[in-house]
């Protein structure tokens, strides 16, 4: 049995990152695996309704994201430090089943 955790995307959260620009969901990843919150806490958040729960899925999508793609390359030279921090963090939520393992000729 799998521990990868799935996102179910509700119809309502269809488009969570539509309009969202990729500088704010690199942001909003970044802010939430720099600040160690358990994930536990950010899908209790996920389940609220209104503006809070929303704009929780919408960070959730983001990590997710972050997780799936890895930090990115160009704080390597700008912020080595933050870089090393985010790959910690990534490569914790990897381990603990958070995305797929990669898998040749599995699209997504």
């Amino acid at each position: 049995m799998s521990n990868v955790h799935v996102l179910h995307i509700r119809p309502r959260d269809a488009d969570l990152l539509k309009g969202v620009p990729l500088e704010t969901q690199r942001s909003m990843a970044t802010t939430f695996l720099c600040s160690n919150e358990p994930m536990s806490q950010l899908l209790e958040r996920c389940a609220q309704t209104g503006v809070e729960g929303r704009g929780s899925r919408v960070t959730l999508a983001c990590v997710l994201l972050m997780v799936k793609n890895d930090a990115p390359q160009d704080l390597v030279l700008v912020d080595p430090q933050l870089y090393r921090s985010l790959r910690e963090r990534i490569t914790d939520l990897r381990v603990g089943g958070w995305v797929p393992p990669y898998r040749p000729g599995i699209e997504d």
